[in-house]
């Protein structure tokens, strides 16, 4: 009862202020509709003016499949919030990551363990990147992922023959823990020539389970 009592309270501030919102608003459209940069860049409307849009699928965690629809809805490259435009192309891949000019948001600080020593994948200094990627780039370069690309092959074949047997079993199946499983044996063939979690024989359980509970730990530690 006492929320309807406040409908007509909220009712009377939006009629008093709606000249003030409006005039408020009017500018930040026509700029975003007639001068922003990146303006002629298809994707939802309400993207264009605000990061909510973004962040309201990332919190219902589902911001990859959005993604997924928007590209099959406006093509390849989508404006996903006011300054930030997603690509789903390999032209992308191949000019952004390598251009000099290009560096990471401030938004990979939030996935760093230690701000003294960011990873890889989240540092966001160039010199501590190319550092960092001066140890593995050998590893990772195209011509050594083509050559692991048959060990990783075989891997995704006994991921999809495990599920399989649990879908003719009838049993359900985590695919948190398969997927972890699977990202393990991955690493570890091509760190060390060894899965660690070994999903066929079901060997080296206390390797992977090690490494998350240290992981758990570190995180809880912050």
């Amino acid at each position: 009862m006492e929320s309807l009592g406040l409908l007509p309270t909220l009712a009377f501030f939006i009629v008093r202020y709606l000249p003030v919102i409006t005039v408020l608003l009017i500018p930040v459209i026509v700029y975003y509709q007639r001068f922003d940069p990146l303006r002629t860049y298809p994707g939802p409307l309400v993207a264009r003016f605000t990061n909510a849009y973004a962040g309201y699928y990332a919190i219902r965690k589902c911001l990859h499949l959005t993604t997924y629809h928007n590209f099959q809805k406006y093509g390849p490259v989508i404006r996903q919030a006011p300054n930030r435009l997603v690509f789903n192309t390999v032209t992308a891949l191949h000019d952004i990551y390598p251009n000099p000019n290009v560096t990471k948001g401030e938004a990979y600080r939030n996935s760093q363990l230690r701000a003294k020593y960011p990873s890889l994948i989240n540092v966001i200094d160039k010199d501590q990147h190319r550092r960092k990627r001066k140890y593995i780039g050998q590893a990772l370069s195209e011509r050594s992922m083509r050559n692991f690309e048959p060990a990783m092959e075989s891997q995704v074949t006994i991921f999809l023959k495990e599920l399989l047997k649990s879908a003719e079993a009838k049993a359900p199946a985590d695919m948190t823990k398969r997927c972890q499983r699977l990202g393990l044996d991955v690493i570890g063939l091509l760190s060390f020539g060894w899965g660690l979690f070994r999903m066929r024989y079901r060997r080296g359980h206390y390797i992977a389970f090690t490494i998350l509970v240290a992981d758990t730990t570190e995180r809880c530690t912050r």
